[in-house]
């Protein structure tokens, strides 16, 4: 005969029961621990790295080397010789193989030879001022010559132009400064035809006064 046990089915349903029990406990302390994990993360403050404002240094600016489409002219009257006047005070240059001659009866004379025949030559010549002052002998010489009111280093002065009908003993082309203080002129003439004209103005362009 088969005796049935009626305490089976408890020990079933009560194994059941405490396995559930497990797993709510299990799932209620994971949900804890994430929504826990969650505000902590919320409520930490962010920390950003320091910025570090940039370097500024001091750039210098050089200056760039030339470049082959510069062109640095040479002075063409460097090695020119020297003439002084001390009497007049005045001085200028002019080509070493220049001829170059102050005539015996004539110490205010200076002259510098452009050709051997002696008719292309530049002329240096000091003399009075007239009686009738500055401004007349300024008007005399604009009317005798045709030329034309100037100055020549902050003096005043007349230029003559190249002429084509040149009379004789008049010169190509002329500069006349006037120094009212010391009573005289100094003219500057080229006698030629205007074949060394670009030279007289190189030699123009070295006279200055010394006093």
């Amino acid at each position: 005969m088969k005796l049935h046990s009626n305490s089976s089915p408890s020990f079933i349903n009560i194994g059941v029961l405490l396995l559930f029990a497990i797993v709510i406990a299990v799932a209620s302390t994971a949900t804890t621990y994430y929504f826990l994990s969650s505000k902590t993360s919320e409520q930490s403050p962010i920390i950003q790295p320091p910025v570090i404002p940039p370097v500024q240094t001091n750039v210098i600016p050089t200056t760039p080397p030339p470049t082959n489409n510069q062109i640095i002219t040479p002075d063409q009257t460097a090695d020119w010789k020297t003439y002084i006047n001390t009497d007049y005070g005045y001085q200028l240059n002019y080509p070493e193989i220049l001829n170059t001659e102050i005539p015996d009866n004539a110490p205010q004379v200076f002259i510098i030879s452009f050709a051997e025949k002696q008719d292309e030559y530049l002329e240096i010549e000091v003399t009075s001022i007239s009686s009738l002052g500055l401004n007349q002998e300024i008007e005399f010489d604009m009317q005798r010559l045709n030329a034309s009111k100037a100055t020549f280093q902050n003096k005043p002065a007349v230029s003559i132009r190249p002429a084509r009908n040149i009379y004789p003993g008049e010169p190509f082309k002329a500069m006349f400064i006037y120094l009212e203080n010391k009573r005289f002129k100094i003219e500057l003439g080229y006698y030629g035809n205007g074949t060394n004209e670009e030279l007289f103005n190189q030699i123009l362009s070295t006279f200055k006064f010394t006093e």
